[in-house]
């Protein structure tokens, strides 16, 4: 059953706001609302069918409490200066301008400290409303305010165009995964050499980087995307902001599954989850999907491409089991993610039923996502099973359905034109396995770029080469994906 909006909020809250509405809650004059509070809390299900008006309004006041209570003990920036302005608002309206001056050259400093561009020009504003009423307050000071007023909306226009870009670009990659497409994406020409901060507020710079990031991953730049984000982490000591702090991280950890730098995935994770651990990046439950999400996506894969079968195992017990309690916080896209992360680990690691299972529900749930990756993968990664299992039946039927809806005509899906091709002529007995095999290790290292190491890798792909090289040698697929991390990524 679906949960409603007020059980969605109080499950969202974190250890402190549950104490903190509790006690608040208490002292309430009507015991229904600290009784309706418990009974969500304790997980009674609630009835979604029609409310009377007293329950109605119960649930309302429930649910309106508590976000005044959130907002009351928030701490975030912002929060801190929207209450200032606040605070400054009612001391004017009392005549308290001395006072009002004084509060708003307070949230004045944690606004420029944040470049909180948009907040800065509310605080100027307010600066010369109060202002005029100062005996101290001149012209001069008054013309000084608008000049810099000026200023700051140049900042802050720079500053939205970069934010812009990443969104837009943020937008693209959802839908598109890590497919390349050099169509119609933005131009970045107007930004400034992403390696130089000088005159750049680092929020806009911070924009800058992570959207020259994402364009390089579209085009498939892999090295310069990596290069890019290692910048940004590097520089993520001095972003003050937690929630960009973090992106900046979790960009980099894609930028390390998508040129094969295992190891440092690994331990750029490892200090991610300790630093979330020590609450450097908040306490909500948000936080903890995010983590969980990259988590079980990258380290399945990773521990898949190292041939590390003990910690694979370990991490497939522990995403099922995350699985399970975050259900109600994981987007349909996240959890069609995570299956097509687990579809791979469960069937080179030997678990052929769970891997099926994995397919059934990409394949049931694909089309309420937008990935086109993700779905498409599933088509193709299906064909590997029904070549193992000699199941002619179901790799004609998903020959078919890949013919139906994948658009492989189009530039960035050369290798699943030639896999398309392959399997075609392997299911009219054109090519044995033997041959099949050979044609898909001949088309991967004919297609797919080579890193620095001379071995051909992209993450997408490199499952399909792996198995194809491992039936070659006769061998399991983790096996030889352990001797080839061996030779040709481990630092």
């Amino acid at each position: 059953m679906a949960k409603l909006s007020l059980e969605k909020l109080i499950e969202s809250l974190s250890q402190g706001e549950l104490r903190a509405f509790s006690l608040s809650i208490k002292g309430n004059s009507n015991p229904n609302y600290y009784k309706l509070f418990n009974e969500i809390r304790s997980g009674k299900p609630s009835n979604t069918g029609r409310k009377s008006n007293n329950e109605t309004q119960l649930r309302k006041y429930l649910y309106n409490h508590i976000l005044e209570s959130i907002i009351k003990g928030s701490k975030t920036i912002d929060s801190q200066i929207a209450k200032g302005l606040k605070h400054a608002e009612v001391l004017h309206n009392r005549q308290l301008d001395s006072e009002a001056w004084k509060e708003i050259e307070r949230v004045e400093k944690i606004a420029a400290l944040h470049e909180r561009f948009g907040y800065t020009i509310q605080i100027l504003e307010w600066k010369k409303i109060i202002g005029i009423r100062l005996k101290s307050f001149t012209t001069k000071d008054y013309k000084q305010i608008s000049k810099k007023e000026k200023q700051t909306i140049k900042q802050y226009l720079n500053y939205l165009e970069a934010a812009d870009v990443y969104n837009e670009l943020q937008i693209r990659k959802k839908k598109q995964g890590y497919i390349r497409d050099q169509e119609k994406l933005p131009d970045l020409s107007g930004f400034q050499n992403i390696t130089s901060t000088e005159q750049v507020p680092k929020r806009t710079l911070y924009y800058q980087r992570m959207a020259e990031a994402i364009r390089s991953c579209l085009m498939q730049d892999i090295q310069g995307q990596y290069e890019v984000t290692k910048l940004i982490v590097k520089d993520a000591e001095v972003i003050i902001e937690a929630n960009e702090c973090m992106h900046a991280y979790l960009e980099h950890l894609t930028s390390c599954i998508c040129i094969g730098k295992f190891e440092e995935l690994l331990s750029t994770l490892s200090k991610l989850k300790s630093d979330i651990k020590k609450g450097k990046f908040g306490t909500t439950s948000d936080i903890r999907v995010k983590l969980f999400y990259y988590a079980a996506n990258y380290e399945l894969m990773t521990y898949t491409y190292m041939g590390d079968q003990p910690n694979l195992l370990i991490k497939i017990r522990e995403v099922e089991m995350g699985l399970k309690k975050l259900t109600d916080s994981l987007s349909v896209e996240m959890k069609l993610v995570i299956s097509s992360a687990l579809k791979m680990a469960y069937y080179f690691s030997g678990n052929v039923k769970r891997a099926k299972k994995a397919i059934e529900h990409i394949r049931v749930n694909a089309k309420h996502q937008v990935r086109q990756d993700i779905s498409q993968d599933v088509f193709f990664f299906n064909l590997l099973l029904c070549t193992d299992e000699n199941n002619v039946d179901e790799m004609e039927a998903t020959l078919h359905t890949i013919k139906i809806n994948c658009q492989l005509n189009m530039p960035q899906y050369k290798f699943e034109k030639e896999m398309f091709a392959i399997f075609s002529d392997f299911a009219v007995d054109k090519l044995n396995k033997s041959q099949l095999y050979s044609a898909l290790i001949s088309s991967y290292q004919k297609i797919v770029p080579s890193l620095s190491t001379g071995v051909s890798y992209t993450e997408n792909y490199y499952p399909y080469y792996l198995w194809a090289y491992a039936n070659q040698l006769g061998k399991p697929v983790l096996k030889v994906a352990e001797k080839l991390y061996l030779d040709n990524f481990k630092n």
